[in-house]
């Protein structure tokens, strides 16, 4: 069989394919071996190229072994997003986020990750519906971000009784 090598630059969560022909190799498909992560049996490869297409699949490599003299096993990963690219535009799809229920593995900036953050403010008002010891009621917090310069801001709604 037939896969085609480039050397591409491209983030895992774009679409970008390579441009230009690439380098086509004959290679032996390891045996019981996944379609989404294949493994490559070829000669004298070359370490520049990073990326691979077979059997109109898109795959990043993500290992190269050394097996003996001029050959070697290459071990893929496929690119979801640029293999499957026609059949994602052509979904009417609806994304829900979710900030209790959500899988850690997708990166998502709008929620908070990190479980110690530092906290500096320059201004402050505190709304408040609570008893006059501020030990109980709801809290209206509006933030603006610094970092990075016009970050995001907005508007949370803080009830202590739950946060506590």
């Amino acid at each position: 069989m037939q896969i085609t090598l480039y050397t591409f630059k491209k983030r895992s969560n774009s679409t970008k394919r390579p441009s230009g022909a690439g380098f086509a190799v004959d290679v032996l498909l390891k045996d019981g071996v996944s379609i989404y992560t294949p493994s490559f049996i070829l000669k004298d490869f070359d370490a520049a190229y990073n990326y691979i297409k077979w059997d109109n699949r898109y795959y990043f490599i993500r290992d190269v072994v050394f097996e003996r003299q001029n050959v070697y096993t290459v071990s893929c990963s496929i690119d979801v997003l640029r293999t499957y690219k026609d059949q994602i535009l052509s979904t009417s799809a609806l994304v829900k986020y979710s900030s209790s229920d959500y899988n850690v593995n997708i990166s998502d900036h709008r929620l908070r990750t990190n479980p110690n953050a530092v906290y500096n403010t320059s201004s402050t008002t505190l709304i408040t519906n609570a008893t006059t010891t501020g030990a109980s009621g709801t809290y209206i917090l509006s933030y603006v971000t610094s970092n990075p310069t016009y970050g995001m801001s907005g508007v949370v709604w803080c009830d202590y009784a739950k946060a506590m």
